[in-house]
C-alpha cells in the first residue's frame, strides 16, 4: 500500500495557523512569527501567517539532531589567576592628626 502524506491536501501543502505550531512547539506566538522572519519556518508571504506543515517537520528534526561532534577535544579552562589586590599607601597624606606631642595644634 501507499503511504498517505499528511503534508499534502488535495495536491496543495498543507499550512498551519500560528496557533497550531504554537501548540506543537509550545511557545508563543510571537515566537512563531520570530522564527518565520528568520527563516526558519516557512511559507507563504501572508497574513494571518501560515506556516508549512513540512517546513515545521523539517524545524522539529533539525532541532532534534545530536550536536556534530567538534574536531578537537574539548580542553579543560585554566584556572582563572585574580590580580592582587591595590593597597592604598598614606605616605603621601596631607592630614595632621593632633597627637600628643606631635603636630599638636598651638595654643592661642
Amino acid at each position: 500500500m501507499e503511504q498517505e502524506n499528511n503534508d499534502i491536501v488535495g495536491g496543495f501543502p498543507k499550512l498551519l495557523r500560528v496557533e497550531e505550531v504554537q501548540k506543537v512547539l509550545r511557545c508563543c506566538p510571537q515566537t512563531v512569527y520570530n522564527l518565520f522572519d528568520r527563516g526558519l519556518l516557512r511559507g507563504p508571504k501572508m497574513k494571518p501567517r501560515r506556516i508549512l506543515a513540512s517546513s515545521l517537520k523539517a524545524f522539529i528534526e533539525e532541532m532534534n539532531e545530536p550536536a556534530a561532534p567538534t574536531a578537537s577535544p574539548a580542553k579543560e579552562p585554566e584556572p582563572m589567576v585574580l590580580p592582587a589586590p591595590k593597597v592604598k599607601r598614606f605616605a603621601n597624606s596631607r592630614v595632621a592628626l593632633p597627637f600628643p606631642g606631635r603636630n599638636a595644634l598651638p595654643k592661642p
